[in-house]
């Protein structure tokens, strides 16, 4: 059973390459291919890959900046179409990242898949010392989102809300215990990580994004929740996700703009 990893590359080449020679490299019994996508102007070459066989390395450029879930929706448009292959799992994971186990794939593909669209798994962030997943048990509801928009409408709300949001995160960490271990259904897993199934695809789900960053996680769930697909929180698999290691704990005025854009999309297309 084939599984393909989607690596979005924005001028960050050291991190992408340290993490396919090391952490994909280790991973053992498990046939994998990597599609990156190079979105931004530094390039990674093939010659850059050294501890996996290059007939499993894909490069793609794009020639600008499509954004993650784009990116990624670029990139798996582009395996299939020139391999006509049907991958059993597509995951699209940040770079930043730590497999927990060298059988992680492995094990990942024991999983039994029944009208499952999504797989997370237990996500724990190296910044706060929190655990990310599950990042939604339930649906949230309209007047959260419109929380949300009022907070991202302006730079300085924003950063008051980001500043109590990573405070609540490091005190709630030293207060409370890790998630249960039980696999379940929620709503969304984080977007660090996330493991597609065929049956995703298969339902006419899409990676392409009508909007540019962010809420990716929303507008996954919502195509899933309208399929009739499960999202399922697998906390037997573990990584550690080395948080904000290049973007910094605060965004940059354009990228609030962008949340707050995002936000709004997904307000107006699934929560009206």
């Amino acid at each position: 059973m084939e599984v393909i990893l989607l690596l979005i590359n924005y001028n960050n080449n050291n991190e992408v390459i340290s993490f396919v020679d090391t952490q994909l490299a280790l991973q053992k019994n498990a046939d994998y291919k990597v599609v990156i996508v190079n979105n931004g102007d530094q390039k990674i070459q093939p010659s850059d890959i050294k501890n996996i066989t290059h007939d499993k390395v894909w490069i793609i450029n794009p020639e600008k900046n499509l954004g993650y879930l784009n990116g990624a929706h670029y990139a798996y448009e582009y395996f299939i179409e020139h391999t006509k292959s049907n991958p059993e799992l597509i995951i699209l994971c940040n770079t930043d990242i730590e497999f927990c186990s060298e059988y992680f794939i492995q094990n990942l593909l024991t999983f039994k898949k029944n009208n499952v669209g999504i797989i997370g798994p237990e996500i724990k962030s190296s910044l706060t010392g929190h655990f990310q997943n599950p990042i939604y048990e339930k649906r949230p509801d309209r007047t959260r989102l419109k929380i949300w928009m009022l907070f991202f409408s302006t730079y300085l709300t924003y950063l008051l809300y980001q500043s109590g949001a990573y405070l609540k995160r490091i005190i709630g960490n030293s207060l409370t215990s890790k998630p249960t271990e039980d696999e379940r259904e929620v709503y969304a897993v984080h977007g660090s990580f996330i493991i597609f199934t065929k049956e995703f695809f298969a339902n006419n789900c899409t990676l392409k994004y009508p909007s540019f960053l962010y809420c990716e996680e929303l507008y996954l769930a919502e195509q899933c929740r309208i399929k009739n697909l499960k999202v399922v929180f697998l906390p037997t698999l573990k990584i550690i996700h080395h948080e904000h290691s290049t973007s910094g704990i605060f965004k940059n005025r354009k990228h609030v703009s962008w949340l707050y854009e995002s936000v709004r999309f997904i307000v107006q297309t699934y929560f009206n």
